[in-house]
């Protein structure tokens, strides 16, 4: 929780960038309610010392000019606050949701070895509690409050000019008791949140098992939702504990500081009947200098404890901060050349001796790596789950680059081609493929999608060839209909096999000559699988295909078979080829096939 007094400035003049680049409106609006709010303080006693003057020298005139100056002044500026909060209301939960936005579109764009280490997911996770639990915008509010206490000090140090230096050093003390107080207050509620997280996580896990359709059965089946909700009533007494504690310790500093407050009333009413009695102070005075102190004497106090909050809170914002910051060292726009101008060659990659571990992990998911890929070829991966099939095709995606060796594509190192232009080159079916609650002309087009005549009928031949032209035409809107239910009740809802259908209908569309399959059939029946494999045979000729599978079934298919064992290559070749040379691969065969052969 340290954090030097040059970084804590480094961090508000970020976020005060930040909210004058969402809205100068919403920046100047909050800045002027801090100069009102500041100024008010000071005018209220010398306005209050004017009408006393006016109303010992018995001046009716004066008295009521005075007067409607200072309910004028009051109307003024509760009407301008007024109207300044309305815009600033307006603005502000749209500022907390850009915020939030900013995390969640830097997160999508971070490598993955960066995004997964675990110095950015401890980042990225206090960041996220800064716009949460709103530090962020709390952060700014401490920002402006601690602009409006300093303006009033300073005004109200104008007004206290004719006050002895004693005055002050007593202040100081009794304000620094204050603060202490403040410190401990802050100390003992960080400690207590440090607690709560685990208990609140606690508390949520339960909260989750009663209504998370995932647990619905074990629910009903073997009545254990009377167990749960012990479980959680149990937490919720600890919860409860934790803030008595707290709320004690607060309320035993609230009653410090506030007979401090009473002694340093008392002191400054004992000084100020000194002056009036023995050294002439006017009643005018009298009442202007004790509005002043006392007020003074808060606004010192509540710029300290502002700048404790921002103390406090700064960790957050110097995440989100560093996460913003965050440097790729994959996606970076112009770094590297033309994958489109590399000239093609017959093995278009080649991997020699290529390594890699997870960011955090001292385990190699995959070693040594030596293969060859031709062009226009069928290869299926294959191995036993958790030997790094997935992993390397990630590697040639280039969403990692390898830890050690290297991968090269038409003779041209990955790490020496621009990302963006090389990913184009490639389509991918993921196993665990998603939909998005838009039409199916979006989902198959997605950022290529335009309404022309032209670009909706390459989508519906993608979609036919995929075998999904019974079902769009059966559709009242065909490809426009939207997927899924969310924004219409009308919306259809796709089986899994059609759901991999519509994720071929993509891959067709864009038409790269690069495709990866990541297990798209582990969720199908054996028809369903059939049925998609004929697919991607049947429309996918001439382009090199790597599909990733854990079972041998699709073999049969591959003009090549890449078996994996041991985390990396322990053999290549045709599926009859494997069964003859390689005992693990014909042994995971078997193991598989005496299921459904005698």
């Amino acid at each position: 929780m340290k954090l030097k007094f040059k970084g804590l400035m480094s961090n508000q003049f970020f976020m005060i960038k930040k909210a004058w680049k969402f809205s100068k409106m919403f920046f100047i609006c909050r800045f002027l309610i801090a100069l009102l709010n500041g100024v008010m303080p000071a005018l209220n006693a010398l306005f209050s010392k004017l009408l006393i003057e006016q109303l010992l020298g018995k001046s009716w005139d004066g008295a009521l000019m005075i007067i409607l100056i200072i309910v004028g002044a009051s109307y003024v500026k509760g009407q301008v606050v007024l109207l300044l909060n309305r815009k600033i209301g307006l603005i502000g939960d749209l500022y907390r949701n850009a915020l939030l936005f900013d995390i969640q579109a830097k997160i999508v764009t971070l490598d993955y070895a960066v995004l997964f280490s675990p110095k950015t997911l401890k980042t990225k996770e206090l960041a996220t509690q800064a716009v949460q639990r709103n530090v962020a915008t709390g952060f700014l509010d401490a920002t402006f409050a601690a602009i409006s206490s300093g303006v009033s000090i300073v005004s109200l140090g104008v007004v206290l000019s004719i006050v002895s230096k004693w005055v002050y050093v007593v202040m100081a003390v009794l304000t620094v008791t204050k603060i202490i107080t403040i410190c401990l207050d802050k100390r003992a509620q960080y400690r207590n949140r440090l607690e709560l997280t685990e208990v609140n996580r606690e508390i949520s896990y339960y909260m989750t098992m009663l209504v998370d359709e995932n647990y619905a059965n074990d629910m009903r089946m073997y009545s254990i939702s009377d167990w749960v909700i012990a479980k959680y009533k149990k937490t919720v007494d600890k919860s409860l504990k934790l803030a008595r504690r707290l709320q004690n310790k607060m309320t035993a500093n609230g009653s410090i500081r506030h007979a401090i407050g009473t002694i340093e009333l008392g002191l400054y009413y004992v000084f100020l009947a000194i002056r009036m009695v023995f050294f002439g102070l006017s009643v005018a005075d009298f009442t202007m200098v004790l509005t002043a102190l006392t007020t003074f004497s808060s606004q010192v106090t509540g710029i300290a404890g502002n700048i404790i909050t921002l103390a406090e809170n700064s960790i957050y914002i110097e995440a989100f901060r560093e996460l913003m910051e965050t440097e790729n060292t994959i996606a970076v726009d112009g770094k590297g050349c033309n994958a489109d101008e590399i000239p093609e060659t017959v093995n278009i990659y080649r991997l020699d001796k290529a390594c890699f571990k997870y960011p955090g992990s001292e385990n190699y998911v995959l070693s040594n790596v030596n293969l060859e890929i031709e062009k226009n070829k069928f290869y299926v991966i294959v191995g036993e789950n958790g030997e790094g099939k997935t992993t390397l095709c990630k590697l040639i995606c280039r969403l990692y680059d390898v830890s050690d060796g290297s991968i090269m594509y038409n003779g041209v190192d990955l790490r020496s081609i621009d990302y963006r232009s090389y990913r184009n080159r490639i389509g991918i079916v993921f196993q665990d493929y998603k939909y998005y609650a838009l039409s199916i002309a979006e989902n198959v087009a997605m950022n290529d999608y335009r309404d022309t005549e032209e670009v909706r009928a390459k989508i519906y031949d993608a979609l036919c060839n995929a075998g999904l032209k019974e079902k769009i035409d059966g559709l009242p809107n065909g490809i426009d209909t939207k997927l899924g239910r969310i924004f219409d009740e009308n919306g259809v809802l796709l089986s899994g096999g059609e759901l991999q259908k519509l994720a071929l209908a993509r891959v067709l569309f864009k038409d790269q000559p690069i495709v990866i399959l990541d297990e798209p059939s582990s969720a199908l029946d054996a028809f369903a699988e059939d049925e998609l494999i004929q697919a991607f045979n049947r429309t996918l000729k001439g382009k090199t295909i790597f599909y990733i599978s854990h079972r041998l079934s699709v073999a049969k298919y591959a003009d090549s078979v890449i078996f994996l064992h041991n985390h990396t290559v322990e053999a290549v070749g045709s599926h009859d080829e494997l069964l003859a040379s390689c005992d693990n691969y014909s042994k995971m065969y078997h193991a598989q096939a005496k299921h459904y052969v005698k």
